[in-house]
């Protein structure tokens, strides 16, 4: 989302794209594919913090606000975010081992958040969203956002994300898998950008943006019950 909407810097409004189209492995409807509410797995969170606490720009976040790995603290003046100015971002997670990778890229710098973050026992990886929040002189947006599944050349566009004077975090919808058995690798990529008014000072943790993996108990679809199936004839078949 650009343009207007990331201008109007001191209105107290909320600006999120509405998301209608469904691809084949994405969909906004849980229904028959997961069974019971999600938690989060972990949040790739991007964060602007002006004022004179120290600051993690790019880190990985499990349940509870526990860290796990953040590419730097720094105190101001040393941060790289410019206003208005985006900064583009991979988010990979490798769904066979666990491994959970950020980067964020402000173009001489280049900053990296990596850990190992498994899904709890009897849950899988089944979904994600996006989330913004700002404050009342600001923006926090989430733009030119893309996925890709299982290391397919194909990138699924995803709406923009946008939070114009809202300290309240905006969220997107609640995406999920149509076939979370099946799913080896995810990989998001976009552009992180916070705007401001000139002289505001931003403390706190007040500028965020941020993908949050979702987990939960996947339902099995027919396709993979036959996957599995298949796999067990070929068993006995070697044993005898």
């Amino acid at each position: 989302m650009t343009g207007k909407a990331l201008t109007m810097l001191g209105a107290a409004v909320v600006t999120v794209s509405a998301v209608s189209a469904t691809s084949g492995a994405i969909t906004t409807d849980p229904t028959g594919l997961v069974d019971g509410p999600t938690a989060t797995l972990v949040e790739a969170r991007s964060r602007l913090d002006k004022g004179a606490s120290q600051t993690w720009k790019t880190a990985l976040i499990t349940s509870g606000n526990t860290l796990q790995d953040t590419g730097g603290n720094t105190t101001p003046p040393n941060n790289p975010w410019v206003s208005g100015a985006g900064a583009e971002f991979t988010f990979t997670y490798d769904n066979t081992n666990g491994l959970a990778t950020l980067l964020v890229n402000w173009g001489p710098v280049v900053e990296m958040a990596q850990a190992t973050i498994l899904p709890g026992a009897g849950n899988s990886l089944v979904g994600f969203r996006f989330e913004a929040r700002s404050n009342l002189d600001a923006v926090s947006s989430l733009e030119d956002l893309g996925i890709k599944i299982n290391g397919s050349s194909e990138t699924l566009p995803i709406s923009s994300i946008a939070a114009n004077g809202s300290p309240v975090f905006v969220q997107s919808d609640n995406f999920y898998f149509t076939d979370a058995f099946s799913l080896t690798f995810f990989e998001v990529t976009g552009v992180a950008r916070f705007t401001w008014a000139d002289g505001v000072t931003i403390q706190g943790d007040n500028l965020r943006v941020a993908t949050r993996l979702l987990q939960g108990v996947a339902i099995p679809t027919p396709g993979s019950v036959a996957l599995a199936g298949l796999a067990g004839v070929a068993m006995l078949r070697r044993r005898r």
